[in-house]
């Protein structure tokens, strides 16, 4: 699979869906691409958070999309709930993504420093 999410979708579609700039119809247009089978998506699932591909490459602390570019930093990490199309997360996984998500931040900037 040599294809990335801006040659399929055009260039700056990639950086626009990092920073949270595409609208639904696009975000479910790349998930329908990249994931038809609706899999779970996320840390530890082998699918990227951002776009849902299973093109991806890891290494002991991290791992990164090779479709859209995206990276994540795993050492010390919970896994983060994501959940598939047509499915919401319940007040408790809500909360459980909050202070996953919290935690990264704070393991973020201990390893950045």
């Amino acid at each position: 699979m040599g294809e990335t999410l801006d040659s399929i979708f055009g260039d700056g579609t990639s950086k626009r869906l990092h920073a949270g700039q595409l609208d639904k119809i696009t975000l479910e247009a790349i998930r329908k691409y990249t994931n038809p089978d609706n899999k779970p998506s996320g840390h530890f699932t082998g699918r990227c958070m951002a776009c849902h591909s299973n093109y991806l490459w890891d290494d002991a602390a991290a791992y990164g999309c090779n479709f859209c570019d995206g990276f994540y930093t795993t050492a010390h990490l919970d896994p983060k709930i994501v959940p598939n199309a047509g499915h919401t997360l319940t007040p408790e996984q809500e909360k459980y993504n909050k202070l996953s998500e919290e935690e990264a931040k704070r393991s973020q900037g201990r390893w950045n420093s």
